[in-house]
């Protein structure tokens, strides 16, 4: 669960970069403890999955959007891939299978290449690869090489991709790096150079990958260094955060437990990361002490700050977490509880009403915020 939880809100998206921070102090960072959606939001709209009796969405472990398309992988109750249009309509799912030549058995990741018009799923177990159109139908399959013990996968195109690999089929001079961009044509790496010290091999799922348009980011748990991938495959710094502990302060740790209790205590980190990145903001989750923070910065309006939470101004739509972003839109989900807690305790409320004029029963609903 926590992979799959790493794997929806904390990003990496590969594109070429045209902002970069050279350096971001949270000593000098505002805070506060609310921040007002109308303050970085124009507008926010829900957005409700179509419910039919073969695609019913339980949960949402991760979400890619295009400029026409939804793409949600349910990955831990139904093991499904679902894509429905920009307003919620129903096109198409697949579900994990026996086996047959055209079918996954596992549904560990995927990704979404909007230029090339294909989804990469990506099956660990099976050691492959499996690719479909944007219609859902098979186009072909490869086998991911056998020194690669891949969980993550994204797609630079053009036969190239960046892996979230395991450690250990290789020998020790490759396993500290365990984020690294390859090229599946001439079976060579393009770029491995994000190290893992050697303590921090204790911990797993030190990076993550997600997505807006063309765009990847590499987010590091417990680092002070946010990384962006080029089209090409080339690892670069994207945002450094001054004031930050980092795992590499860290020592003396014997041993997991140990490890997971010193990060605890750690005063200000990255915390889960959280990080979505587009044309003009950043948007990140961070620990401070005892809180969970976010930070939101709009460079369109010059808007910098670090919160504990919002007010929904905007409509009363609670959201629980940023999902997923395309260019300047964000793509939220509704808070289950308040779903809950709306439809039966506040029938007079904006989001009360739509849930029942949209006859919404089961499946997660989808905000969308446009950006001041």
């Amino acid at each position: 669960m926590f992979r799959i939880f790493l794997l929806f809100i904390i990003s990496i998206i590969a594109f070429s970069c045209t902002y970069k921070h050279e350096r971001l102090d949270f000593n000098t960072v505002e805070k506060q403890d609310k921040l007002n959606f109308s303050e970085v939001f124009s507008s926010s709209e829900l957005i409700f999955l179509e419910e039919m009796e073969d695609n019913q969405v339980f949960q949402i472990d991760k979400l890619i959007t295009t400029e026409n398309r939804f793409f949600i992988g349910d990955i831990e109750m139904s093991e499904g891939l679902f894509a429905f249009d920009k307003t919620g309509k129903f096109l198409w799912n697949m579900y994990s299978s026996i086996g047959a030549p055209s079918e996954f058995t596992e549904l560990s990741d995927f990704d979404v290449n909007e230029e090339e018009e294909k989804i990469y799923v990506l099956s660990t177990g099976q050691g492959r690869v499996f690719v479909y159109d944007f219609g859902g139908q098979f186009v072909e399959d490869f086998k991911i090489p056998d020194q690669l013990i891949v969980y993550n996968i994204a797609s630079l195109g053009d036969n190239k991709f960046i892996f979230y690999r395991d450690l250990i089929k290789e020998t020790k001079v490759d396993y500290p790096y365990q984020i690294i961009s390859y090229d599946m044509t001439t079976n060579e790496y393009i770029d491995q150079d994000l190290p893992i010290p050697a303590r921090q091999l204790l911990h797993s799922n030190d990076f993550n990958i997600s997505r807006n348009a063309d765009q990847l980011f590499i987010s590091q748990v417990y680092s002070s260094t946010l990384f962006s991938c080029s089209s090409s495959g080339q690892f670069s710094e994207y945002l450094k955060l001054g004031g930050f502990n980092t795992i590499d302060e860290l020592d003396g740790i014997a041993d997991s437990g140990e490890f997971s209790q010193t990060l605890a205590n750690m005063d200000l980190h990255l915390f889960l990361g959280m990080f979505l990145g587009g044309p003009d903001f950043t948007s990140f989750m961070y620990r401070e002490g005892k809180y969970t923070r976010m930070f939101f910065e709009n460079r369109r309006t010059n808007f910098s700050r670090a919160f504990k939470g919002f007010n929904f101004d905007l409509e009363d739509y609670p959201v629980s977490h940023f999902m997923n972003a395309y260019q300047n839109d964000i793509y939220a989900q509704i808070d289950e509880e308040i779903f809950t807690y709306f439809a039966t305790s506040k029938p007079e409320s904006s989001l009360a009403k739509a849930i029942v004029s949209n006859n919404q029963s089961m499946s997660p609903i989808l905000v969308k915020l446009t950006l001041k």
